[in-house]
């Protein structure tokens, strides 16, 4: 088990998949609180978090969103380290969070009164560039394998936009037929992820389901909710953060509203609760609307507990999953790669 996620270590900074433990994996009841847990604007506070980004050295980088900035944290650290949103007006409510292999971030702002910003911050920058202005309340910024497009939702405008790296070329990819629960249409999409086959999963909010989108199809396939508002396992709350395992075939949701995280087996569409789903509280096995998720390379999960303002820690059982043996190799040859982009990156 331990070995395959070593592969986290060095996938998860390509920012569109990750890698993990089969469908057996558990992890541990209770969250242990990461930071202060209380509202506040110290480097050990967060005030509704939101999006999160997991490197390969198991730094976590935190969209703070109503600090107006990003912090990151570092491996059993109790403070964080601000490393964008320095000043005013610097940042306008953060929401997700993209880096790519030369450690640059790409900043979702997704304010609900003005235009919505993506802006690149380079590696140890004191300001960002703005690549462009779009709608209202963007969300769900994520790059693809190739680094050369990145997606995000326009939840105001019901659609999922494809731009160049550069911000310069934009595309509708999915949406943009107006709300409704037709397979073609969305509603209040409020993240996407995308898996090494540039196919995308929505979170369909509005329409309290998940939809798997290849691209360049006219409409998407179900694959999870869908069967109204509700707690059932077959049902979601209006879900607000997604990771694929494209290697399982496992699908990660932040059920926001049932105050859960659920795994999602595709192979069998087998819907099981990882953690949460003891009501919305404060308590260490409760959530409180989690809006962001990031695994670490131990296969640990993270979870920001946004109506908490807390980072919440659920340890893998160690004991708990397999892994497959013919990755090894593979997983060899990634960390080997990965330890020679890091010595370029360090010269």
């Amino acid at each position: 088990m331990y070995k395959v996620w070593l592969l986290l270590l060095v996938l998860q900074d390509s920012s569109f998949a990750i890698q993990g433990p089969d469908s057996t994996a558990k992890w541990s009841k209770e969250g242990k609180t990461l930071m202060n847990g209380t509202l506040g604007n110290n480097t050990d506070q967060v005030f509704h978090p939101y999006g999160l980004f997991m490197d390969s050295n198991n730094n976590l980088y935190i969209a703070d969103s109503g600090n107006n900035r990003i912090l990151k944290l570092a491996t059993d650290a109790s403070h964080g380290t601000i490393v964008a949103g320095f000043g005013p007006n610097q940042l306008t409510v953060p929401t997700g969070i993209a880096m790519d292999k030369q450690s640059n971030l790409y900043i979702l702002e997704g304010p609900l009164s003005s235009s919505g910003r993506v802006i690149r911050w380079e590696k140890d920058a004191n300001v960002g560039t703005v690549l462009f202005y779009g709608a209202e309340h963007l969300s769900g910024i994520v790059l693809d394998e190739k680094e050369e497009f990145f997606y995000h939702a326009e939840s105001i405008q019901d659609r999922i936009i494809r731009y160049t790296k550069d911000g310069q070329h934009n595309s509708i990819v999915a949406g943009n037929h107006g709300q409704g629960s037709a397979l073609y249409q969305l509603v209040t999409p409020w993240h996407v992820a995308i898996d090494r086959n540039h196919t995308l999963y929505i979170a369909d909010s509005g329409n309290n389901r998940v939809l798997k989108w290849v691209l360049n199809t006219p409409e998407g396939i179900l694959v999870a909710g869908g069967n109204g508002y509700g707690n059932d396992t077959n049902q979601l709350k209006s879900p607000r953060s997604l990771l694929i395992d494209d290697e399982m075939n496992i699908l990660y949701i932040a059920d926001t509203y049932n105050d859960r995280i659920v795994r999602v087996a595709m192979d069998d569409g087998t819907v099981t609760i990882i953690a949460g789903g003891n009501g919305q509280g404060n308590a260490a096995h409760q959530l409180s609307h989690p809006n962001g998720l990031a695994f670490d390379n131990q296969g640990n999960l993270y979870v920001s507990d946004y109506e908490n303002h807390r980072i919440q820690l659920f340890t893998l059982e160690k004991n708990s999953c397999n892994y497959n043996t013919s990755s090894l190799l593979v997983m060899y040859f990634l960390i080997f790669i990965n330890i020679l982009r890091t010595i370029r990156q360090n010269k």
